[in-house]
């Protein structure tokens, strides 16, 4: 969790086409070896990327540009076919199945096609939301869902006039979708059209002046439900607290960010967690290097130049 780490990068610059600053290799400097490297064809496109030695992926293009062949470390070859306003119309699989897609004009995906030959379509409303989806047609007879959106002329539910309202059905299911000004959902309304009250839930969400989500509410038949989980961030967008309403009271876990990487995590007992995170170019909050619980208790784990694990060893207190 401390200490330094220093890379060495190599770049492309080609003049004919004029493509700048692409990145060729990376190195760990230490040891010298090359966690990743990446290779281009004559028109500067990537054409392959290497990490930690061995192929990770490996791409064909056509004369037209477009990607033709995908192939995994593994050898596995996917051909991409028939492009027509962005989308890949013919999708061959290593296994020899085959995806298919229809598009529109204007590149709307109009219809797909899986490998077992069941055929889901798409239509539109004009600003190219998806407005049905009609499901494959078989011994299921599965119902169709349908996408409206309306903007709302009165207040209701805390939004004033002028919000929007997302509705989807699929056949008795009805989910409503209100939207705030930034089109953020603020409340979820769900119920089964042929009995609404004895089905329908309510979740209510908040969020704060980053668009990060606060509140989310438990489900619940009373639209003005206020109790669920409560989130809270400090200055730079990481969460400093997360509380749930329970019949005993609000369970609050707090988190503190320390020096060295470090975070302190105490739960509704209590207990104490500290754990201490990889940090080179900033801290890694998915990559812990060493936990202390509460009973004094410690996981540490190591990992190699190219950030895989190498070592975890636990010890008591």
């Amino acid at each position: 969790p401390s200490g330094t780490k220093a890379e060495v990068r190599e770049y492309l610059d080609t003049a004919s086409p004029w493509v700048q600053d692409q990145v060729l290799s990376v190195k760990e400097a230490a040891s010298g070896k090359t966690t990743t490297r990446y290779t281009y064809d004559a028109l500067a496109k990537p054409n392959a990327v290497y990490r930690a030695g061995a192929l990770l992926q490996s791409v064909t293009y056509a004369s037209d540009g477009t990607i033709s062949n995908v192939r995994d470390g593994k050898g596995n070859e996917t051909h991409i076919q028939d492009w027509y306003r962005g989308v890949p119309r013919l999708v061959i699989n290593p296994d020899g199945t085959t995806n298919r897609m229809t598009a529109d004009g204007n590149g709307w995906i109009t219809s797909t096609t899986d490998e077992l030959q069941r055929t889901t379509s798409y239509l539109h409303d004009p600003m190219g939301r998806v407005r049905e989806v009609q499901p494959p047609v078989d011994e299921n007879q599965w119902a169709k869902t349908t996408i409206s959106f309306r903007q709302i002329s009165a207040d209701e539910y805390g939004l004033s006039a002028g919000h929007w309202r997302v509705d989807n059905t699929q056949g008795a299911r009805r989910q409503e979708t209100y939207l705030d000004a930034l089109w953020q959902p603020r409340l979820v309304h769900e119920y089964d059209a042929s009995d609404m009250a004895g089905t329908q839930r309510w979740v209510r969400s908040s969020y704060d002046s980053e668009g990060r989500l606060t509140f989310t509410s438990y489900p619940s038949r009373d639209s003005n439900v206020a109790t669920g989980t409560w989130t809270e961030y400090d200055a730079l967008g990481r969460r400093t607290s997360s509380s749930q309403d329970s019949e005993q009271g609000l369970l609050i876990t707090t988190i503190a960010y320390g020096i060295n990487a470090t975070t302190t995590t105490i739960d509704p007992l209590g207990h104490q967690t500290i754990t201490r995170f990889d940090a080179f170019d900033g801290p890694d909050y998915e990559k812990p290097a060493q936990i202390i619980r509460a009973d004094g208790s410690k996981v540490s784990i190591k990992r190699n130049a190219f950030g895989l694990t190498t070592e975890v060893a636990q010890s008591a207190n």
